[in-house]
């Protein structure tokens, strides 16, 4: 059965971020996980490599961008209070638009790229990506139409890493960790055929 959407497979693949790409950045005293702009753009990529962000409104040709003091808790208990400026936008994949902020310390010195990343980064993980970051739980499982699990593959017999990345390139609609190496080459000489058949040239 193929999944009711595509971004239910991304959800499923990206939720949980292979702890390679995970760094780590100290937030008063407090060490926060997380993925960084150039690791979120290339998972956005491969999801979609049509996917587009905008800002929400412009303010004289660039994105429009709102400045406050932002209240941040000591270690000690202390709040103090910190200019911040954020940025409101929408991330789209597979069609799918979604409103997101970044926001950063008003006084990082290379402001307009790290409220993109950070923007990026909340934007991603509206759509589910590194989504374990923040969420507690175990990983969900992937959808059908028929709102069942999945069934994995047999032990050993999964598609290769090779292939799962070409059957999601391919547009594969299901999930690819369910079928069989056989299977899965089965399922890309099928994709290329169909995408040769519906551009010859």
């Amino acid at each position: 059965m193929p999944d009711l959407h595509p971004l239910l497979g991304a959800l499923a693949d990206y939720y949980t971020p292979d702890p390679d790409t995970v760094s780590q950045i100290d937030k008063n005293g407090v060490l926060l996980d997380y993925v960084g702009h150039a690791e979120i753009t290339r998972i956005l990529i491969e999801i979609d490599p049509a996917w587009t962000w905008e800002p929400i409104a412009w303010d004289n040709g660039r994105p429009a961008t709102h400045l406050q003091l932002g209240k941040i808790k000591k270690r000690d208990g202390t709040i103090i209070e910190i200019p911040t400026v954020s940025m409101w936008g929408r991330l789209t994949l597979f069609g799918v638009t979604r409103p997101a902020v970044g926001s950063v310390e008003a006084h990082k010195a290379d402001l307009d790229k790290e409220l993109v990343s950070d923007f990026l980064r909340n934007a991603a993980m509206r759509f589910g990506i590194s989504l374990a970051l923040w969420a507690k739980g175990p990983a969900p499982q992937r959808r059908t139409t028929t709102d069942a699990p999945s069934a994995p593959a047999p032990t050993g017999d999964g598609p290769s890493d090779a292939q799962l990345k070409l059957l999601r390139a391919l547009k594969y609609q299901g999930d690819p960790r369910a079928l069989s190496k056989r299977e899965a080459s089965a399922e890309i000489d099928r994709l290329k055929q169909a995408q040769t058949e519906e551009h010859p040239f």
